[in-house]
């Protein structure tokens, strides 16, 4: 059955230990448990070992609203055994679970455990996850803010998994410093039933490609858009928003998605490629954004997170990486952004809060 269990599975909550055998009961007598977090992966358990052969998840909502969507069991079962051959994760090795369950990256994290055999220590979701535990953990996967934040505190980690949202480029360089810790990043989406491709940030594998994980084949379409082919994770090819570079079928460069794109004058902007040659000027949180222009028709904006009184920007200094159709007309200053669960900003939500705050911005022309 496609929800069995491998007779190595433990997990580790809240200083008890369930196995294999009990893991079934603990499920059912945790549905009601005064920690959400703990009932929500009580609630997942429990999905997972009944007779339907499809889960429903919910998508982020990073570019839309979240919604639900339908995932064969078997090929989650599929994902986290390509997942578990990558990483070599054996019955012997042990993992951390520090995200939602509520998610596809926090479902598939118990998924791969059941499947491989080994030990998962579960503990609540945190900003900094690798304080909280102090156990030899072979594989965790973490979104961004859990752990860039604290890139050089000692911690137990051998590998951990960066996805739900683009790493700041400016923790680049202190990431590939760090020769303690294995750092690849994900990509990937609820309905490829979580990653299909990976990218070695540090270590000798370093890479500006992401190289697909096996059984996976991609291409893109006239406008550069990404397509996966996936016959055992996707019952059809599917095309996404992303606008990448090719290297073969098995690895692209991500450049940005083509729903962000600004087209101003003619010329199409990624404003994640913006992004990156402002972020070793800028230390507060930012994004490259787009406004209507009557003669551009829309013209990049840069939208930052912080204090307007005390906040200290220089453009002089970086603009000079910049072509001038690149060179955001308008800055605008937010005390804070809108954020999915798994940390990526929600850009047009944000926006429009910065537009309608648009007494408390600053303008450079």
């Amino acid at each position: 059955m496609a929800t069995s269990v491998n007779s190595g599975f433990q997990l580790l909550i809240e200083n008890e230990i369930v196995s294999h055998k009990t893991i079934q009961y603990w499920a059912k007598e945790n549905l009601g448990n005064k920690s959400e977090w703990i009932a929500a992966i009580a609630q997942f358990l429990t999905h997972w070992f009944d007779e339907s052969e499809t889960l429903t998840v919910k998508t982020s909502g990073s570019t839309g609203k979240p919604k639900n969507i339908q995932i064969r069991k078997s090929k989650m079962v599929v994902s986290a055994t390509k997942t578990n051959h990558f990483f070599q994760l054996t019955t012997s090795s042990t993992s951390l679970l520090a995200l939602s369950t509520n998610y596809i990256a926090g479902k598939m994290m118990l998924v791969r455990a059941l499947v491989g055999g080994y030990s998962i220590y579960a503990i609540e979701p945190q900003s900094n996850p690798l304080s909280a535990i102090s156990t030899p953990i072979d594989f965790a996967p973490l979104v961004p803010m859990q752990v860039l934040p604290f890139l050089g505190e000692s911690h137990s980690v051998k590998t951990i998994l960066l996805g739900g949202a683009p790493v700041p480029p400016k923790y680049l360089p202190s990431l590939k410093k760090d020769l303690n810790t294995n750092y690849f990043l994900s990509f990937g989406m609820t309905e490829t039933v979580s990653h299909i491709a990976l990218r070695a940030l540090n270590g000798p594998s370093a890479s500006e490609y992401f190289i697909c994980v096996k059984g996976v084949t991609i291409s893109t379409t006239p406008s550069n858009q990404l397509v996966i082919e996936a016959p055992d994770l996707l019952d059809t090819p599917l095309e996404t928003n992303d606008i990448v570079s090719l290297e073969n079928q098995s690895e692209f460069k991500w450049l940005g998605r083509a729903d962000f794109v600004i087209n101003s004058g003619g010329v199409k902007i990624h404003p994640e490629e913006v992004e990156k040659r402002i972020a070793p000027y800028l230390t507060e949180n930012f994004f490259v954004w787009k406004e209507f222009d009557e003669t551009l028709q829309e013209r990049v904006v840069l939208v930052i997170e912080g204090d307007e009184k005390t906040l200290k920007i220089n453009p002089s200094d970086w603009y000079t990486n910049l072509h001038s159709y690149e060179k955001p007309k308008t800055v605008y200053v937010l005390s804070s952004f809108y954020y999915t669960e798994t940390g990526k900003v929600k850009r047009n939500e944000t926006f429009e809060l910065a537009q309608n705050e648009r007494d408390s911005t600053s303008s450079i022309t």
